[in-house]
């Protein structure tokens, strides 16, 4: 289980964020009536509420900044296809913006090495 009374346990909070990522990145890159599939989902909400419970993993390993690159490269993807995004939905852009500046911020030099490490900087 995720959480066990008050203790989360993160490695399968992170395996689980990671799973739904990565089905997001798979939606959001589909080539066939994108629109059909999104058409319930609203993709600014569920970026913002996504990037506010990676925010929640502590930073202990590689897997919490791993986790944060995938959210970013989803949000590369989403927000690249501007089709997906209406004017109106600028101010949930900007909070995940803000959340991901936070991130950014808070990863410090020898973490930032570990993660060059892993992407290939």
């Amino acid at each position: 289980m995720v959480t066990d009374d008050e203790s989360v346990n993160y490695p399968i909070l992170i395996v689980f964020l990671e799973q739904f990522i990565a089905i997001l990145k798979v939606l959001s890159e589909s080539s066939h009536s994108l629109t059909e599939d999104l058409r319930g989902l609203e993709i600014p909400s569920t970026l913002y509420t996504l990037a506010t419970f990676i925010s929640r993993v502590e930073d202990t390993d590689a897997a919490a900044v791993r986790l944060k690159m995938k959210f970013c490269t989803l949000c590369t993807s989403v927000f690249g296809r501007t089709m997906l995004m209406r004017t109106k939905e600028g101010n949930m852009r900007q909070s995940i913006v803000d959340i991901i500046i936070d991130w950014v911020q808070d990863i410090p030099t020898v973490r930032f090495r570990l993660v060059c490490k892993f992407a290939t900087c």
